[in-house]
C-alpha cells in the first residue's frame, strides 16, 4: 500500500465515481483503479462496488472512513512540518475564523511576528457551520469562533469574554428620541446582520423572541464580511448592525455610535478549536499562546 493510496480512497468515497476521482486527483482511471485493489489486497477487504448511480462504498469502506480521514490529515500536517523545516522554519499556519474575530488573528500574527518574522499566516474566512467542518477534514490548523459547541474530536479553549452591542450612524432617529431607547423602540428597524444560523444573529432574533416581539427585518444580511466590512454601509444609510466591544472605538471614529440598551447587549466568546489529535509542529503551539495573549489584551489596543 502507498500512502497515496488513502488520497485516492477518499476522492473515490467523496465522488462516488471513478471517473469523476480520477479527473480530480489528475490519474487515468485504470490508474486509480490499480491502487484501489492495492488497498483492498492490503485491508483484505474489498472497498467499493459498481452500482447504479456510481462508486458505492461497502460496508468495510465506510468503517474505514474515519480513519483514513485521520491518515491523510496526519500525513499532510507531517509534510507541512518537515517542509518548514527544510525552509528554515518558515512556518506557515492556516487558520480559519468566523468574520468577527477576522481582525483578532490578525492582531495575534503582528504581536507574533517579531518572534518568528518568517511565518506566514494563511487567512479563511468563513461562518462558525464551516469551520468545523474544515477544521475536521484538514483543511485549517486552527478555528476562531464564537463559542461553538465541539464534538469529541475537537477541543475548545475560550480566550476572552466579549458584548455586541447595536450601532448606528450618529443622525440615526432612534438616537433622537426625547428618552433612552428600548428594545422596543427598534421593532420595524432596518438592519444589516450576518445571516440566520450565526451565532450573533440567532441571539439577536432570541432576545425579540423571548419579549414576544416580532422578529427584526434584515435588510441586509451579511455572508463572510464581519462588523468592520459593515461600517462604511451604516455611516450612509439608517441600517443598524451589531459589533464587538473591542472595536466599538474604531466604530465611533467614523461615526458610529452604540445603544446603550441592555436587552441588546449580546455576550459573545471568541473560543479557539482544534482537533483533539492533532499534532502541531512547534511554531503552532507558539502562535496559539500569541492568539491567546493578543485576546486578554486587545480591547485596549483596538482604539
Amino acid at each position: 500500500m502507498h500512502i497515496k493510496d488513502i488520497s485516492y480512497f477518499l476522492a473515490i468515497l467523496e465522488h462516488r465515481s471513478l471517473q469523476r476521482a480520477a479527473s480530480a486527483m489528475g490519474l487515468t482511471q485504470p490508474a486509480l483503479s490499480k491502487c484501489v485493489h492495492r488497498l483492498e489486497d492490503a485491508l483484505g477487504a474489498r472497498l467499493f462496488e459498481r452500482g447504479p448511480t456510481g462508486t458505492v462504498p461497502t460496508r468495510a469502506a465506510l468503517a474505514f472512513a474515519n480513519y483514513a480521514r485521520r491518515l491523510d490529515t496526519e500525513y499532510a500536517g507531517a509534510m507541512r512540518a518537515l517542509g518548514d523545516l527544510a525552509a528554515n522554519d518558515a512556518a506557515v499556519i492556516r487558520i480559519g475564523a468566523t468574520p468577527t474575530w477576522e481582525f483578532l488573528a490578525g492582531q495575534a500574527l503582528l504581536d507574533f511576528l517579531p518572534q518568528r518574522p518568517a511565518t506566514r499566516l494563511k487567512l479563511s474566512i468563513m461562518f462558525s457551520d464551516k469551520l468545523l467542518d474544515a477544521l475536521g477534514r484538514g483543511e485549517i490548523d486552527l478555528a476562531l469562533a464564537t463559542a461553538p459547541s465541539v464534538g469529541p474530536d475537537f477541543q475548545a479553549l475560550r480566550l476572552s469574554d466579549e458584548q455586541m452591542q447595536p450601532i448606528a450612524r450618529r443622525g440615526h432617529p432612534l438616537f433622537h428620541l426625547p428618552r433612552a431607547p428600548s428594545i422596543e423602540d427598534f421593532v420595524g428597524t432596518l438592519w444589516a446582520v450576518p445571516r440566520p444560523g450565526v451565532s450573533s444573529r440567532d441571539q439577536l432574533d432570541a432576545a425579540f423572541a423571548s419579549r414576544g416581539l416580532p422578529p427584526i427585518k434584515a435588510q441586509v444580511e451579511l455572508d463572510g464580511s464581519g462588523a468592520m466590512g459593515s461600517f462604511p454601509l451604516l455611516t450612509r444609510c439608517d441600517l443598524i448592525g451589531m459589533c464587538p466591544g473591542a472595536l466599538l472605538p474604531n466604530a465611533a471614529a467614523i461615526g458610529l455610535l452604540p445603544f446603550e440598551v441592555d436587552a441588546l447587549r449580546l455576550s459573545t466568546f471568541p473560543t479557539l478549536v482544534t482537533r483533539r489529535d492533532a499534532t502541531h509542529p512547534p511554531v503552532v503551539h507558539a502562535f496559539i499562546s500569541a492568539l491567546s495573549a493578543s485576546a486578554t489584551g486587545y480591547p485596549d489596543r483596538a482604539a
